[in-house]
């Protein structure tokens, strides 16, 4: 059977990180003054009334980064390692063990210059553990809230657009009025190539068998090329994806095929606004990246699968997509280019 999203991990291992299994002494355990129950060390809120512990007894060399995983939807803080590619092997070898990755997977992601989600966490109380922990190794490090990042509010989908000597004019749908975008106002262009993939499965019980059985899988895989552009005073940006685009308003230039059409339009935004930063940094970043903010995952059923009057059986789809850790990481380059880390908080 593919897991359901609550059932990724077991309810136990959803509330207890791997961190908080080591065995500690009684003299390192950190007493809840509200329930008066010992926990980890390698906590900053209680496991069981999720109270704030005394930070003094917080033992920061112990903590590791809260290895349970958040719900899509929940608010959240988020570690973010402003690195320039230059770390020292034995920097790297310290970040591996904090982070429980290999030395290797450290040592190629840590190579490459570009802010690194580390953690992704409930509490800013649990952010600010784990920047003193890499505040220990000489690493700088900003606290980035989902509220300061604006994933409450989705990329605006372009579906056409007009081109001018002046600027853009945008088209979500039709009927729409069009957002115009001048081209002195473009600051900021990210590309990136949004991957999907579907997994189906159908599962049919036997009798005398508890368990199912796999009937038949399939698998489809679609890649698709992406653009974000960000004006000033625009925090939510605006996404053009190469499927479903009306690439019309390439004019002469407009070619046969969409990937084509997509590195022509490029073009087109580097001739009319030279001045505007562009960050096409996601693909080489991505291993990177799937430390605090992996891709997402989602598995739906489509319950009983009948031919005729007979069933046969049950189906589930399970579908993994980086798009949400995009928008992540395209929300993150925009806070940064206005908020560099010499101005945070």
């Amino acid at each position: 059977m593919l897991s359901k999203d609550h059932d990724d991990v077991s309810l136990f291992a959803d509330s207890v990180g791997a961190d908080e299994l080591r065995p500690f002494t009684p003299g390192e355990m950190c007493r809840c003054e509200e329930c008066l129950r010992a926990n980890p060390p390698t906590r900053v809120t209680c496991l069981y009334c999720s109270a704030p512990l005394p930070a003094a007894e917080t033992k920061v060399e112990l903590a590791h980064p809260p290895q349970r995983r958040l719900e899509r939807s929940q608010p959240a803080y988020n570690n973010i390692l402003i690195s320039d590619g230059r770390l020292k092997p034995e920097v790297i070898a310290r970040l591996a063990d904090f982070l429980q990755v290999e030395n290797d997977d450290a040592a190629r992601i840590f190579s490459l210059a570009g802010p690194l989600p580390l953690a992704r966490v409930a509490t800013r109380e649990e952010a600010a553990q784990v920047q003193s922990r890499l505040a220990q190794f000489g690493l700088q490090s900003m606290i980035i809230s989902d509220q300061d990042l604006g994933l409450a509010t989705e990329p605006l989908r372009w579906r056409r657009i007009e081109l001018s000597d002046e600027g853009l004019l945008g088209f979500q749908f039709a009927g729409a009025p069009p957002a115009a975008l001048p081209w002195a106002d473009l600051d900021l262009v990210l590309t990136a190539r949004l991957q999907t993939k579907q997994i189906e499965v159908r599962e049919k019980r036997r009798r005398g068998s508890s368990q199912p059985q796999i009937v038949d899988a399939s698998e489809t895989m679609s890649d698709d090329s992406v653009v974000d552009l960000y004006a000033r005073g625009v925090p939510e940006g605006y996404r053009i994806r190469a499927g479903g685009f009306d690439f019309g308003c390439l004019g002469d230039r407009k070619q046969l095929l969409a990937r084509d059409n997509f590195q022509a339009l490029l073009a087109v935004i580097r001739e009319r606004a030279p001045e505007a930063e562009h960050d096409n940094c996601f693909v080489d970043l991505r291993r990177g990246l799937d430390i605090g903010w992996p891709a997402e995952q989602q598995t739906v059923s489509r319950g009983l699968l009948r031919a005729g009057s007979r069933s046969h059986g049950t189906g589930e789809v399970l579908t993994t997509s980086n798009e949400k850790q995009f928008t992540r990481y395209s929300r993150l380059r925009y806070f940064l280019k206005h908020h560099p880390p010499s101005e945070s908080r």
